[in-house]
């Protein structure tokens, strides 16, 4: 399962960067050095998932948000992205998570 939702999360991404959304400027530094790390929010959002698992999504996330791809789009994408996974609700729910963590929410 920590495989197909990391293959969603980068679907999105894959997606997102054929559109016309790729380049697109970055967005402010955020100050918070909590939002990348593995916390105990994120283990619930994401039940089954190793931490190490967490953190690869979690760098994907940022560097999502430092290529400039709004949180919004990004959580836009995760309903197609998660609808091939074993349970897409928990998929749904640990990627909203992250994104919502890495975006400062």
């Amino acid at each position: 399962m920590t495989t197909t939702i990391r293959i969603a999360f980068f679907c999105i991404v894959a997606s997102l960067c054929m559109g016309q959304m790729c380049g697109s400027p970055a967005v402010p530094v955020l100050t918070d050095p909590n939002r990348l790390e593995v916390t105990d929010d994120l283990r619930t959002a994401c039940p089954g998932i190793s931490d190490a698992s967490i953190e690869i999504l979690i760098s994907a996330a940022e560097e999502d948000r430092l290529a400039g791809f709004p949180r919004q789009t990004l959580l836009n994408g995760l309903q197609e992205a998660c609808s091939s996974t074993g349970n897409p609700q928990n998929c749904i729910n640990c990627n909203t998570a992250i994104i919502n963590q890495v975006h400062g929410e």
